[in-house]
């Protein structure tokens, strides 16, 4: 405490610290209150309704609590409303350590988790808390200033009520809110129950004050029953003919809208400098010129580099515009603040100016890089030319689908005899690549791929239907290819798109029936067989190792409602749960890369999955913990569950047993005549009841492994050699036409 606290006497050391403790609490609530709606509701208007009445009782309650005040013994009021507060905080921290178990973070809540179901019950006692709250805190905050005559003489006025009101002001703005977060992060109930601490402290040291506060005894006290009205009107009265008090009642409510305009004025300049950045990397991205990426290295060419350190400034200044728009917030607290006004008023134009100065700067670099770049797409053509590449891969994807997409291609793409070159379209694709010996190219722009197909180029290879395609397809000299990145009974794999290819190669019999089934028309000499390079390696036949691994690997949630197959967020936590349970199984867990791409409830279901198994003995993996491979996943694996995917057509290599989730609950000859090669596969229905007799089935007899033989060759085929033998065949086809 100050040593002008304590100059002030020991009653004033005593309010003094019971201010502090109290607003230190009320700092804590104004996140902990707002931070629990959150992790009870994503409904905006219910976690506002909590925020809105913890204020509301300031609005509508500060003249009725004058009124009171004006009535009672002052330090039983303040006291007392300490003790109801205590009630409250503590009644709702329990309330909160009851339930705190089953409330997700607000993390997993925006990630699809569902509410808990004592959501309606915690969003109720918190908005009928932070109402009785903010009454108690409107009568005690008000009634403690007018206990200030009874502590401390006429002439300490100025002095201890400016001590008071930065002790409070400090404790509820600038240290309660950030201790309520840490308090927060620790656990849930703790603020709350911290805050009850508080308040005991708070209302202790409030009775220990000496002598007499009642209202009359001090002599600005009323006697009688309260008149409401006519007391209310009795204020406003005195306040409008009091000109000084009128005045400054005026002059600090017209400060503090101008303020707070300030503020917002120059957050907004300060947010609009911010937009233009993104805006200016985004013209900087699609002028670029074609730009050598190499995956995985460090550090890149300088083409590549000189462009992505503009475009990082330019989208990737998070922490300058915080900083920037605190100053803002400063200098608007400062311009409130009356001979600080000057200094507020500068502090707020620098944050405008240093905004508008880091776009401008921004601009010019990307000028400037704009202007230097000229030349550098003819070197790079010339190049590739004298590379004389064979073949183009395109890759034109959904955001950073190259991760597998691309890269399952790559090995295979690399043991050809011939160069070829990968041209990107989007520079999503590029940090997810993998290494490779060809030339990996980002070239934004149609011409720059037209530019780029130089003569030696015979064959374009493409891996998925992109939006893109049409650009280089176009292009009657080469040779288009689907490829597709993997086999599956998926409609993907039998997309009607594939008739404008000149070839489409596959890796077995399966594949052409399924277009057939699907009524793509497309001639027969058009399909080539070559098996599945990806899976030559993998080993046949069980591993013998105990106890057994079950790999969980569900597909992703798909773009549209033919590819909606994943069992993930619906059986896969369940399933988890009971494959550890059983204690005869290792399980290794696999999600597909782009799961949650538009279902929340997907991320949700894989930290669940990923905690379930991380936390319970027995050797159980999250794949992406050891960054393992899909092959070595594929190899290690004795049993694969999985849904509709190529990571099943996959595993078939394997001659392991398939257990494969039906999420729809189909009756199984509809679902094995929707999707035929599930005919070797276990199946798993909702609900899970045949969990038990499928993985008896599974790691026992097997009886299905004969019909899984026969469906490896159905859909892998089985061509002379060996598929990366069938690949470099028909690449050198192809380049000698």
């Amino acid at each position: 405490m100050s040593a002008s606290a304590r100059g002030l006497g020991a009653n004033y050391r005593k309010l003094f610290g019971s201010a502090t403790a109290a607003n230190l609490g009320d700092g804590l609530m104004t996140v902990a209150l707002v931070w629990l709606a959150s992790a009870i509701t994503r409904d905006a208007l219910l976690i506002a309704l909590v925020g809105v009445a913890g204020r509301l009782p300031w609005l509508l309650f500060s003249l009725p609590a004058g009124v009171i005040s004006d009535r009672f013994d002052r330090r039983k009021l303040v006291g007392w409303m300490d003790v109801c507060r205590l009630v409250v905080v503590s009644a709702l921290g329990l309330v909160v350590l009851r339930y705190q178990a089953e409330l997700p973070t607000p993390e997993q809540l925006a990630a699809g988790a569902p509410e808990p179901p004592s959501a309606a019950l915690l969003v109720t006692a918190l908005c009928v808390a932070s109402l009785l709250l903010g009454c108690a805190e409107v009568l005690r905050d008000n009634t403690a200033q007018s206990l200030m005559p009874s502590v401390v003489r006429r002439d300490q006025l100025e002095k201890a009520n400016g001590r008071l009101w930065a002790a409070e002001t400090t404790m509820n703005s600038f240290v309660g809110p950030p201790l309520g977060g840490l308090l927060v992060a620790v656990a849930l109930a703790l603020p709350f129950l911290f805050n009850a601490g508080l308040l005991a402290v708070s209302a202790a040291m409030v009775f220990a004050l000496a002598g007499s506060f009642s209202a009359r005894a001090v002599g600005d006290g009323a006697s009688g029953p309260i008149d409401w009205r006519g007391e209310l009107a009795e204020g406003f009265t005195w306040l409008w003919h009091n000109r000084l008090i009128r005045t400054l009642a005026i002059l600090l409510g017209l400060l503090n809208l101008l303020s707070n305009l300030a503020f917002v004025t120059a957050v907004l300049f300060v947010q609009l400098a911010w937009v233009l950045q993104p805006v200016l990397a985004t013209w900087l991205s699609r002028s670029a010129p074609p730009l050598t990426y190499l995956p995985g290295a460090a550090p890149q060419p300088e083409p590549f580099a000189a462009h992505a350190r503009v475009y990082a400034r330019a989208v990737g200044t998070p922490g300058a515009a915080v900083a920037v728009e605190a100053l803002a917030l400063i200098g608007a607290l400062a311009a409130a603040g009356g001979p600080l006004g000057g200094v507020g008023a500068a502090l707020i134009g620098a944050a405008v100016l240093l905004a508008l100065a880091a776009t401008a700067f921004t601009g010019l670099s990307a000028l400037r890089l704009s202007r230097a770049q000229r030349g550098w797409g003819e070197r790079l053509v010339a190049d590739v030319a004298a590379s004389r590449p064979v073949f183009a891969v395109y890759v034109s994807l959904a955001a950073r689908q190259s991760k597998y997409i691309v890269n399952q291609w790559l090995p295979a793409l690399d043991a050809l005899p011939e160069a070829g070159v990968l041209l990107v379209r989007e520079a999503s694709q590029l940090t997810p690549l993998a290494a490779t010996r060809h030339p990996v190219i980002y070239a934004p722009s149609q011409k720059d791929v037209e530019r780029l197909i130089v003569p030696s180029v015979r064959i374009a290879f493409y891996l998925a239907y992109g939006e893109r395609n049409g650009q280089l397809l176009r292009d009657p000299r080469l040779k288009h290819v689907m490829l597709l990145h993997g086999d599956s009974d998926k409609a993907t794999s039998a997309n009607g798109m594939a008739r404008a290819f000149d070839e489409i190669w596959v890796a077995g019999p399966a594949a052409v029936e399924r277009y057939r089934t699907a009524g793509v028309a497309v001639p027969d000499d058009r399909f080539v067989f070559i098996g599945r390079p990806q899976v030559a390696g993998l080993p046949i036949g069980p591993t013998g190792q105990q106890p057994p691994i079950v790999l969980y690997a569900p597909t992703f949630e798909g773009y549209y409602d033919q590819t909606a197959h994943t069992s993930l967020d619906s059986m896969g936590v369940e399933l988890a749960r009971r494959l550890v349970a059983s204690g005869r199984v290792r399980v290794w867990f696999r999600p597909h890369p782009a799961s949650g791409v538009s279902r929340p409830s997907m991320l949700a279901a894989i930290a669940e999955i990923g905690a379930v198994l991380r936390e319970v003995p027995g050797d159980h993996l999250v794949v992406a913990d050891r960054d393992l491979t899909l092959p070595e996943c594929l190899a290690a694996a004795d049993v694969l569950v999985s849904d509709i995917s190529s990571v099943a057509t996959d595993f078939l290599a394997t001659e392991r047993p398939i257990i494969t989730c039906d999420p729809a609950g189909l009756p199984a000859e509809d679902f094995v005549a929707a999707y035929p090669t599930q005919s070797a596969s276990y199946l798993l229905h909702p609900g899970l009841a045949d969990l038990d007799q499928v993985l008896d089935a599974a790691l026992g007899a097997d009886p299905l492994r004969p019909a899984r033989q026969v469906m490896r060759r159905h859909v892998l085929g089985d061509p002379p050699g060996g598929p990366q033998a069938a690949f470099a065949a028909n690449v050198a086809r192809l380049a000698a036409s």
